[in-house]
């Protein structure tokens, strides 16, 4: 797993002010600088997680490294352009669904995408290998609570320089 510095931001849009340290809303990302791990695992996910793994961001991006095909891809575009979907959850033991087959999370609480802009970029290895790396920026997330309804945003995030994982399992 790589610790990574994460550039983040946050506006919560379910009637919270605008100051992006307050808990004023529950289950929601108050404050995103507790995302403190990330790692990223083919093909392809990007996952970022709080120190007592209580809290976590997840996007998936399909086939990411087969687009690549061995060297560099560079896509912008929505969730809906890219195909990709995204993930705000609370609960216990988040990382144990991230690059593993041994899932044993307990999710509290999800939100998921709305709406986002993605800035995602790959250098893939030639061959199945663990020298593939990305980098995602996310930009203007909305995220919505299916069951309550309530929605949640932030302005930015970043994974930065992650390897990714191509040889993974539980």
């Amino acid at each position: 797993m790589h610790r990574t510095a994460l550039t983040i931001a946050l506006i919560a849009l379910a009637g919270c002010t605008d100051d992006p340290i307050e808990t004023c809303c529950a289950a929601t990302p108050a404050d995103l600088t507790q995302l403190t791990h990330a790692t990223a695992c083919s093909d392809t996910s990007f996952h970022a997680w709080s120190d007592d793994d209580t809290v976590g961001l997840s996007v998936w991006l399909p086939e990411l490294l087969i687009r690549a095909d061995g060297g560099d891809l560079q896509e912008s575009g929505s969730l809906t352009d890219l195909g990709a979907t995204i993930a705000w959850e609370t609960g216990a033991q988040l990382s144990s669904a991230y690059c593993s087959d041994a899932i044993s999370a307990e999710v509290a609480s999800s939100f998921v995408g709305g709406t986002a802009t993605l800035d995602v970029s790959v250098t893939a290895a030639v061959a199945p290998a663990t020298s593939s790396t990305g980098t995602l920026v996310l930009t203007d997330v909305e995220l919505h609570n299916l069951d309550t309804g309530e929605a949640i945003g932030f302005p930015s995030f970043t994974f930065d320089a992650l390897p990714i994982a191509t040889n993974w399992g539980g």
